[in-house]
Order: structure tokens, then C-alpha cells, then sequence
């Protein structure tokens, strides 16, 4: 079992960091968070005294000192922007259409925003730990590196097989998922080059189950589907990860570091889809460009697979509508 005592959460403050900060803490580890922006005093981190260090994602020489203020024996690189910053025309007639994510922009920021903070912010994280002796990092990458979301020229990637494993071919097309993609080659690079292991989340889109807008993005239990616009994959899977199934798997990952084959992991992290019939049925109808592939898919389990994490870690998610350990959000299925 890796010798891990001391933990520092990037991205902290964020909601992500305050489920993820606290659950190590009752783990019995001793936690720090750095940000670029205080906890707000409401938040689950400060009502759990989580140690607290200002720090900027692009500035190597503020990560180190928050490397050295947590005394860190593992990083936990959550800091990122979620979405993809550069603009796009928002009416652009296309053969196949955007996928859901293309039109959509966080215009508030400049438009190299998302590239700057997820690719150089993750490169100065690994730098600090390297210079820092910090040998063990956990990141957060997304299932958008392969390209089955934000792709904004509205083609459809290529399937190879279905369910998707983790060893799948990436084409990302956006700058969201270059960032990521990114991010996870160069935690690769690192484990070549400096001795250290590394684990990337590959996380499917993160339902917080106390907040309302996710109660608004993620509507389920939904009913099988009969057919699909396009019939290929474009972002909308109908299916998410809880942010508190982060928060064991991180755990789970902690425990079984040295254990893993390969200085460097990649794992899929998922919880549930919305579907209430077995998802063989339901995305053979609503993707059937991918024909028979579908039914290699298990009962409820999802598009990406989560077998790895299953073998390699122990990890089964926990909360999920169909165990009754997450109350419904649709309320038209209800009314049913």
C-alpha cells in the first residue's frame, strides 16, 4: 500500500474539492485545498476546517508552496476549466450538426482560457511535484478526450467496440478535450521521465445531487428510447458520475496505488445511466449506426466501461436511482 499521509486537493474550492476533501479527511487523512479563489464560508471545506493555500494553476512557484505548506505526499489535481472557451458560430448549418456542447461557449472568458488553465495548468502541477518529490498525483480527465462530446465539426468519431474501454482510440475536437487528452499524455511523460505514478479520472459528466441545476441538466429516470436524430454518438449518453462516487473511487485509488500494473492508469468513473430499460435495448435504438456492438453491453451498465476499475480497485458505484440511494429528478417519469 503506498506510504500516503498527507494530501493536497487542487481546485479545492470548487464544488468537486468540497466533496472531495472532506471524504478524505473522514478517511483519516490530513487534507490541504489550494485555489485560485477562497472557500466560500458556507461550503462543506470550511465546515470540515480544511486547511486552506491561494494558489494559481499558472504559477509553478505558488504551487510548489502549496506542495510545501501540505507537507503533500499526493496531489489531487482537480483545478480546471470545464468547458471549451474559444467561440463558435452559433447558427452554422452542418451536413450532421454540432454536438450538443458545440454551439455553446463560456464567452466570459478570453478564448484560450480553457487551453492555458487545463494544459499549462496541469504541466505546472506535475512540475511542482517533481520538484517537490511528490511522487503520487490523481487527475481529472474526461470521457470528452475521446471525442464523443464537443465535437464541434458535428462528425461522428469511430467506434471501434462497444462498451468503451479505456485502452479506446482518442480523437478529441475540441479545445476542452485536446486539454484533457493533453493532460493525460503528459501525466504519462511524467511517470516515464521522474519515478512517479499517476491516475487520470476519466470522469462522465458530475451530478451533484444538492444542487439544483444538476437536478435540471440530469433528468432520470428517463424511458427507452424508440429513436435518435442522428444515430450515432453525440454527447447526449443519458448517463453521469456522482460526485460522491469521485470521492470513494479516489479513495479506493489511494489505497491500491502501488498495486496497479502501470506507473500510469487511466480509469473510466461512472455511476449510473437513466435509462429505465437495459441499456443494450436502449442505445441499440438510439444509436443504431453501431448495430450488434451495443449488445456487449451488461444489463444497466453503461457506454463506457468501468470493468478496470472494478478488477484493479474494488470500485462499484453506489449511487444510483435504480438502488434507491439517489432520488429521482424527472419528475414527469414520476407522474406516470
Amino acid at each position: 500500500m503506498a506510504q500516503i499521509k498527507n494530501i493536497l486537493v487542487t481546485g479545492g474550492a470548487g464544488r468537486l474539492g468540497n466533496y472531495v476533501c472532506p471524504y478524505l479527511k473522514e478517511l483519516g487523512y490530513n487534507v490541504a485545498a489550494t485555489d485560485i479563489v477562497a472557500p466560500n464560508r458556507e461550503s462543506a471545506n470550511v465546515k470540515a476546517k480544511i486547511p486552506f493555500i491561494k494558489a494559481d494553476l499558472l504559477d509553478c512557484g505558488e504551487l510548489v508552496k502549496a506542495i510545501a505548506f501540505a507537507q503533500a505526499d499526493l496531489v489531487i489535481h482537480l483545478g480546471a476549466i470545464t468547458g471549451s472557451t474559444e467561440l463558435q458560430r452559433p447558427f452554422e448549418e452542418r451536413e450532421l450538426g454540432p454536438a450538443p456542447s458545440g454551439r455553446s461557449s463560456m464567452w466570459r472568458m478570453e478564448e484560450d482560457t480553457c487551453m492555458k488553465v487545463n494544459t499549462m495548468g496541469t504541466y505546472y502541477v506535475l512540475d511542482a511535484c517533481r520538484r517537490m518529490d511528490v511522487k503520487y498525483c490523481i487527475g481529472a480527465s474526461s470521457y470528452y478526450a475521446y471525442g464523443q462530446a464537443g465535437q464541434i465539426g458535428g462528425r461522428p468519431i469511430t467506434i471501434k467496440s462497444l462498451p468503451i474501454t479505456e485502452d479506446h482510440p482518442m480523437e478529441p475536437g475540441d479545445t476542452y478535450s485536446m486539454s484533457k487528452y493533453f493532460g493525460e499524455e503528459m501525466m504519462k511523460a511524467f511517470c516515464r521521465s521522474y519515478d512517479m505514478r499517476c491516475i487520470a479520472m476519466r470522469l462522465m459528466g458530475v451530478f451533484y445531487h444538492d444542487a439544483p441545476f444538476a437536478k435540471f441538466v440530469y433528468k432520470f429516470p428517463v424511458g427507452c428510447p424508440t429513436k435518435n436524430k442522428n444515430g450515432y454518438l453525440d454527447g447526449g449518453f443519458e448517463e453521469h458520475v456522482d460526485s460522491r462516487d469521485i470521492a470513494r473511487f479516489i479513495g479506493l485509488a489511494i489505497e491500491k496505488f502501488d498495486e496497479l500494473p502501470n506507473a500510469f492508469e487511466a480509469f473510466h468513473v461512472w455511476s449510473c445511466t437513466h435509462f429505465d430499460c437495459e441499456t443494450a435495448v436502449a442505445y441499440g435504438a438510439k444509436y443504431p449506426a453501431y448495430g450488434d456492438m451495443v449488445k456487449g453491453i451488461k444489463g444497466y451498465d453503461g457506454l463506457f466501461s468501468i470493468e478496470k476499475a472494478r478488477k484493479l480497485l474494488g470500485y462499484e458505484p453506489l449511487y444510483d436511482w435504480k438502488k434507491g440511494t439517489v432520488d429521482y429528478t424527472n419528475e414527469e417519469y414520476e407522474k406516470k
